[in-house]
């Protein structure tokens, strides 16, 4: 797993000079998975940790790369207890850099990135 985070501002001038707040933006880390079932679990516990102690809106978007195991299954568990959690479930295995593009060219909580 290579997690990527993005961040995107809710303001649509994104070459203003001024100053951010960060509650004003939206944070999505992008988490390539493949056959991660054995360590997803303790990744989403240590991610959840670093979140909750940011002053901002977070979402995971974990997306299965064609994994063989039940990486799929644990991600849809810890989605039942994390609303933060989204999914892009991919056919078969592409790669993580295809993975993770799938990941940030979905729409984002009604944004794109």
């Amino acid at each position: 797993m290579y997690p990527f985070i993005a961040s995107k501002e809710k303001s649509t001038d994104i070459q203003s000079k001024k100053e951010v707040n960060l509650a004003d933006r939206l944070l999505s880390v992008v988490v390539p998975a493949y056959n991660e079932e054995e360590v997803l679990p303790e990744f989403h516990n240590r991610i959840s940790t670093v979140l909750k102690s940011m002053t901002l809106d977070a979402e995971i978007v974990y997306v299965n790369d064609g994994s063989s195991d039940k990486t799929l299954e644990v991600i849809q568990h810890i989605r039942k207890s994390d609303p933060r959690v989204a999914i892009v479930d991919l056919s078969r295995n592409f790669g993580k850099e295809i993975a993770l593009t799938a990941g940030l060219y979905r729409e984002v909580s009604g944004q794109n990135l």
